[in-house]
């Protein structure tokens, strides 16, 4: 394996890369680099993630939920900037304090 990925984190292979660095290197989280982020920020319907948990000191409650804006680069981490529907402040959170709520569609055509 390599010490440092640069690939599109939107390929499963890329994906895969990344599972298996942090196998190897335990928290690989700073030693990859998407080069679609630019692009996907452009090109994208609005994600939406819910809190799993309650943060008073940011003034988050268990259930906001938030509209994903863009993953931060950190040295020990994944954070992500939101902004939260219910009071419409922007912020920096951790992923892990998330659960992207999944989005439905309705294809009549299939009916």
């Amino acid at each position: 394996l390599t010490d440092f990925v640069v690939c599109t984190l939107s390929s499963n292979v890329c994906r895969r890369i990344y599972e298996l660095m942090h196998f190897k290197h335990g928290d690989a989280s700073g030693m990859v680099h998407s080069l679609d982020v630019p692009w996907q920020n452009i090109y994208r319907r609005s994600i939406m993630y819910e809190a799993i948990v309650e943060d008073l000191a940011m003034n988050i409650r268990k259930g906001d939920q938030f509209h994903f804006i863009r993953y931060e680069k950190t040295g020990n981490g994944s954070i992500m900037k939101i902004r939260n529907d219910r009071t419409e402040e922007i912020c920096l959170y951790p992923i892990h304090k998330l659960k992207q709520i999944p989005e439905f569609y309705n294809y009549s055509i299939f009916d």
